[in-house]
Parts: C-alpha cells; sequence; structure tokens
C-alpha cells in the first residue's frame, strides 16, 4: 500500500533483529548535503499509522523503527533521501490527474442535480413552443448506407414527433453510377411521405467524397437564411425517439441557445439483432457436414461478437452523453457539436463551414465555435439510436478515426485557446477537453504502477536485494 500511494518501497526489506544494511550504517546522507528541514507532525502521524500491522505495531521490516522516533520519514525516493527531477516530475503529474478526477467527479454530481431541478422547466418550455418549421438534414454516402437510408427516411416521417412543420433533405454522395439506388430516393423527391405527411427532398452532391462537403452543399446552397430558422442533423443510421425533436427545440428555447446536442444510443442491442443473414438458397459453405458445421461455429462467433461490441458501445454511449459530457458543460460553461442528433439555429451553423482536411468534422466545428462564441449545451435526454460497427475492424477503424481526429483538433487550436476572448472559466473547460486529454490518457495509468524490479535498474537492485534478505 506505500508503494502504491506515497512512498514508493525503495528500500530492502529487513528482518527483526538483523544488523542495519552497510549503506544505512554509514553516515546519513543528509550530513553530506548539509540538514533537510524537519517533516511536519501531520505527516509523521500519517506515516506512523501507515506503517502498523493489525496489531499497532510498527512493521520495522518496511521501515526502520528509529526513524519515526527520530522525526524523520523513510527513504522512500531515493538513496540519498532527496526526490530527483524525475521524480518530483513524476509525483506533479500524478497530483495533478488525481485534481482532474476529483473534479469531474464533483461536477458529475453537479450536474445530476442540476438535471433533475430543469427537467419540469424543459417540459413547459417543449409544450408551450413555439414550434417553428425545422428542417433535418440527413447526410448519406450511398455504396454503404443504401440498405438502412430508406428505414430512416420511414421512421423520421412516421414516428418522430413535432408540433411544427418539419421538412427533411437527404443529401447523398457516391462514387460510383447507382442508377436503381438513384432512381429509388429520386422518386420520393418533393413529395409527402410517411404516416406524419412530411415534405422529403433529395440532393446529389456531384464531386463530394466526405460528410463534411454534403453538409457544406445543403447549408450553404439549398437551405437559405431568410427562410429557414432551425435545422436539425441527424446520420443515416439513425432513428431518433419519438419526443428527440421536441425535447432538442424546448432546450434550445429555454436557454436561448445556438446548439443543442442530444445523446446517442445503441438501437441493435438484442441477441436476435446479430443473428447470421443469408439467402436461403445460398449453397452451404465447405463440403459436407465438416462444412456445415464449420460455417455454424463461424456464425455463432459471430454473434457473439456483434451482441457483446453492441452492448459494450451502449453502455460507452451512456457513459459519455450522461455523465460525462454534462460535467465537462459545468466544468468550461459550454458542450460540443458532435455530428448528429443536434439541433441548431440556422445562423450560428451557417457562419462557418465543414473541413475537409481533418478526420472529425464535427470536432472542429465545435472547437472554432466555442472559440468563437457560440453557445452549445447537452441534453441527454433527447436521444436516438444507431446502428454499431458491422464488426471489429470497422469498431477499430471508427476508433481510430476519432483518435486521430479529436489529436488534429487539439493540435491545431491548442495557441488559439489562449488568444481567444473567453474568460478563464472557459479556457480552462478547452485547455481540459483538448489537452489535458493527452495527461489523462497517458500519465494517468502510470501514476497506478507499482514500482518494477526491471534488470539494471536502481529498483531492479533493490528488489534483488530485497529477495536475497528474505531467502
Amino acid at each position: 500500500g506505500i508503494c502504491h500511494c506515497s512512498w514508493p518501497a525503495h528500500r530492502p526489506s529487513r528482518r527483526k533483529g538483523s544488523a542495519l544494511p552497510a549503506n544505512r550504517a554509514s553516515a546519513d546522507p543528509r550530513q553530506r548535503r548539509g540538514t533537510s528541514p524537519r517533516p511536519p507532525a501531520m505527516l509523521q502521524t500519517v506515516a506512523r499509522l501507515l506503517l502498523q500491522d493489525d496489531d499497532g505495531a510498527v512493521m520495522d521490516d518496511v521501515v526502520d523503527v528509529s526513524d519515526l522516533h527520530n522525526n524523520t520519514l523513510p527513504y522512500v525516493f531515493s538513496d540519498d533521501q532527496t526526490m530527483s527531477t524525475v521524480d518530483w516530475f513524476y509525483f506533479s503529474v500524478w497530483i495533478v490527474v488525481d485534481l482532474l478526477n476529483m473534479l469531474m467527479s464533483i461536477n458529475i454530481t453537479r450536474a445530476i442535480f442540476y438535471r433533475f431541478r430543469e427537467r419540469p422547466k424543459r417540459k413547459q418550455a417543449q409544450a408551450k413552443g413555439p414550434h417553428d418549421p425545422v428542417s433535418v438534414i440527413v447526410p448519406c454516402y450511398l455504396p454503404n448506407e443504401k440498405h438502412i437510408i430508406h428505414s430512416t427516411i420511414d421512421w423520421i416521417c412516421s414516428h418522430v414527433h413535432y408540433e411544427g412543420e418539419v421538412t427533411l433533405h437527404v443529401v447523398y454522395n457516391t462514387q460510383r453510377s447507382m442508377p436503381a439506388e438513384e432512381e429509388r430516393l429520386h422518386n420520393i423527391h418533393g413529395k409527402w411521405h410517411g404516416a406524419l405527411s412530411r415534405r422529403v427532398f433529395v440532393h446529389k452532391c456531384e464531386q463530394s467524397s466526405s460528410k463534411a462537403e454534403n453538409l457544406n452543399f445543403v447549408v450553404g446552397n439549398i437551405l437559405l437564411p431568410e427562410v429557414e430558422r432551425y435545422v436539425a442533423i441527424f446520420d443515416a443510421d439513425h432513428h431518433p425517439d419519438p419526443d428527440c425533436l421536441s425535447t432538442l427545440m424546448g432546450h434550445l428555447l429555454l436557454n436561448d441557445l445556438d446548439c443543442v446536442q442530444g445523446s446517442t444510443y445503441i438501437r441493435n442491442r438484442r441477441w436476435a439483432d446479430h443473428a447470421p443473414r443469408r439467402p436461403a438458397d445460398a449453397p452451404p459453405a465447405g463440403c459436407g457436414c465438416c462444412g456445415a458445421w464449420c460455417r455454424s461455429v463461424y456464425d455463432f462467433v459471430s454473434q457473439v461478437v456483434g451482441w457483446g461490441l453492441a452492448n459494450f458501445i451502449d453502455a460507452e454511449f451512456f457513459v459519455t452523453y450522461f455523465v460525462w459530457m454534462p460535467a465537462i458543460e459545468l466544468i468550461g460553461r459550454t458542450g460540443f457539436f458532435g455530428g448528429s442528433v443536434a439541433l441548431w439555429k440556422y445562423r450560428s451553423l451557417a457562419q462557418s463551414s465543414f473541413s475537409t482536411a481533418v478526420q472529425t468534422e464535427d470536432i472542429d466545428y465545435s472547437a472554432r465555435a466555442v472559440l468563437a462564441k457560440t453557445r452549445i449545451r447537452f441534453c441527454p435526454e433527447a436521444k436516438s439510436g444507431e446502428l454499431s460497427p458491422a464488426n471489429l475492424r470497422a469498431f477499430w477503424r471508427q476508433r481510430q478515426r476519432w483518435a486521430i481526429g479529436w489529436d488534429q483538433v487539439s493540435i491545431r487550436y491548442f495557441h488559439s485557446i489562449s488568444a481567444a476572448g473567453l474568460n478563464c472559466r472557459e479556457k480552462a473547460g478547452l485547455y481540459y477537453v483538448f489537452p489535458g486529454r493527452w495527461i489523462a490518457c497517458s500519465y494517468g495509468p502510470r501514476a497506478t504502477e507499482l514500482p518494477t524490479c526491471g534488470e539494471g535498474s536502481r529498483e531492479g537492485a533493490r528488489c534483488a536485494a530485497s529477495l536475497e534478505d528474505a531467502a
């Protein structure tokens, strides 16, 4: 416990009654460097408590009892009782990470309290209105999402309730000609669709190769500022909850915001959602019963992996949207646009364009918007279900793109944060979200590591001496 907390066990252990090691029998190293100040009484008391066993006796196999009676702390960091530069750096990072974790825990508690307190106000604002017209944008990459885009169109036009008028704009790009799919989409262009009778417009973005270009095409060319007032964005695989759009609008009007970011969950969490889907007339793989058995094992393993991955991501999304993001909002007094499940004021959205030079165009846009004092907040109660990655490879590529994109944004706007016209709290929130994540991810796990017995190191020599003493 001691080496895990404040004082790594760098001294060789010693049996009761045995002579002191040679290096301890020699003169105190502090006499060569000058006498160090006496440790505070509180630290001495803490040391005694930490070094006591269950019977209340001091464990002299860990520390020399005379050290405590002489009002000195044990040798903890190095052989000469001093902290080196590396020790100070490691200890400082450990303290910073712990303080950030404590700050996050406090803000998580505050976020939960505020959410419960503001729930009645959100309900009143949602029912009161006004219910202005909303344009919903659904960007789509046709080759990959051709099987799901039609179900999303049907879902938004049939299940997402909103008292005002809703117009759906589907903007797609494709790298190769797909006449059948494109004709099917254009057949519903300009028509009223679904049980809620909503008008659908389909736009093809020529020469587009990304979601950012699709969004820029609609916002800059199709939607007009003198007509549009509110714009909602959903991905092609999203099925928003029936009250999602109303909840976003109520939260935006209640707090007079420029953007409200909702939450996402995985909608294909059930075991049956990951059952293998093959045509009934598909020929069996392999030869004979052996091929059929191998195919059955492969299908079962694939179903287990898909089901486990979907539930793992769903749990991660819950913590991210209901715990981490509200706490971040309280720290920096701002939220972030996540690329989907968001409601914007059109004039705020049209002030800038989405960048095609980064992997995560939504985070890049969010950073520029926050630096420009755009008011963005989180509303986890506005939920939408999406599909989990098809397999582990797709999951890995998705997380790799996210990691690269966050690093790109952190590096690109690192110096812009200090020069922005934000207050200290808002700047601290941005530093915590962008550069601070490197400290938490890189040094946080190392702050809990125990000293290792590496060959050729001073710790290795001490551990070896301890083992020889114990033998």
